[in-house]
């Protein structure tokens, strides 16, 4: 009789793990240097079984065999017709997402034509993370970007026409729409994507940015 072999970990399940780590971080559970060492081991893991030892002694998480997530989450939608420009029309949900980006006393930015998928965490923890969704290809009608930003900042960019929803909050910081950009009453396509927004800013920001393609920072 032979072991059940090692099941592999995916961009989504380091995802999940992430956005965990940072609640506990958020909650006083982990320390800056604990939240350091385990954010490390998830960008590094391979397989699930070494995620679900990053949480094991933080109460609540879930054990790494329900890390991966079921088939069914992940809405099918049809693809862009050909040689479709429109913002929220560029849809491949056959395209591998990727559902991580983080900036720990660094920076990543996500911009031009990349792939988001239904779930996107970014972490910032005194550093800087920023996404731009306004030429990214989409795998699903909603993305739900978990946005934890510690003595950090993670900024959200989005074009005019699609749907925004912040459900995050910031705690001796700030979490929603930036002024920097178009205003939030910004009429948007029926036919675009959804962006949920979801998260928590402590000592640091969370801001949502409406501009068109190409236009400047003001």
């Amino acid at each position: 009789m032979t072991d059940s072999p090692r099941i592999r970990a995916g961009h989504d399940d380091r995802s999940r793990v992430t956005e965990a780590l940072a609640q506990a971080y958020a909650e006083g559970k982990l320390d800056h240097d604990e939240f350091e060492e385990r954010s490390a081991t998830v960008m590094g893991a391979r397989y699930l079984d070494e995620l679900g030892g990053v949480l094991a002694d933080l109460g609540g998480a879930a054990p790494s065999a329900q890390l991966v997530r079921p088939a069914e989450e992940r809405p099918v939608v049809p693809a862009a017709p050909a040689g479709s420009t429109e913002v929220g029309m560029r849809y491949d949900p056959s395209a591998t997402p990727n559902g991580l980006s983080v900036g720990v006393f660094s920076g990543q930015d996500r911009v031009g034509r990349w792939v988001v998928g239904p779930r996107h965490t970014s972490v910032a923890v005194m550093g800087g993370v920023s996404l731009d969704l306004r030429q990214a290809v989409h795998t699903s009608n909603e993305v739900i970007v978990n946005a934890w930003a510690f003595m950090g900042g993670v900024e959200i960019i989005v074009g005019p026409d699609t749907d925004v929803v912040v459900e995050g909050f910031g705690f001796m910081g700030g979490f929603g729409w930036d002024p920097r950009g178009r205003s939030k009453t910004q009429p948007t396509n029926p036919k675009g994507p959804r962006v949920r927004v979801k998260g928590m800013a402590v000592w640091g920001g969370v801001g949502v940015v409406r501009r068109a393609i190409g236009e400047e920072d003001d």
